[in-house]
């Protein structure tokens, strides 16, 4: 894959988009842009403002997903408007993302990750319901 300026999303972009009920503040912001020959443009997303179930954690919610690879059609399905084209991560979620992403290469290079496909919060439901398999 390879970075592309084709497309109306750009790195350092903050959106708002159609949340999940509760996290109606959580906004996105793109990290990388990238072509793929097959997929087409992949946008990688860091996500804010979550409350996601997670017994993992010690309050038992996660607030961020540091990095998340979607198509464009997933995104333009999700996203409301730019609130800002100029966002910086902090810098350990920066820091965060590029290991999530270095690792998201390998694991796609070796057929065994993905681009996802499905609007944010559904993707957001899934992730939920898979760190959560016995709730209600």
């Amino acid at each position: 894959m390879k970075s592309t300026n084709d497309s109306v999303y750009q790195p350092g972009q903050e959106w708002s988009y159609k949340t999940r009920s509760g996290e109606d503040d959580s906004t996105l912001v793109i990290c990388r842009v990238e072509a793929h020959p097959k997929m087409g443009t992949v946008i990688h997303i860091s996500l804010r403002g979550l409350n996601i179930k997670n017994p993992l954690q010690k309050t038992g919610f996660s607030d961020v997903i540091t990095h998340l690879p979607f198509t464009e059609d997933a995104i333009d399905k999700s996203v409301i408007k730019v609130l800002n084209k100029s966002t910086k991560l902090p810098e350990d979620i920066q820091e965060d993302f590029q290991q999530a992403y270095d690792d998201w290469c390998v694991a796609f290079e070796e057929g065994k990750a993905t681009i996802l496909g499905s609007t944010l919060a559904e993707t957001l439901d899934y992730i939920e319901n898979s760190i959560n398999p016995n709730a209600d």
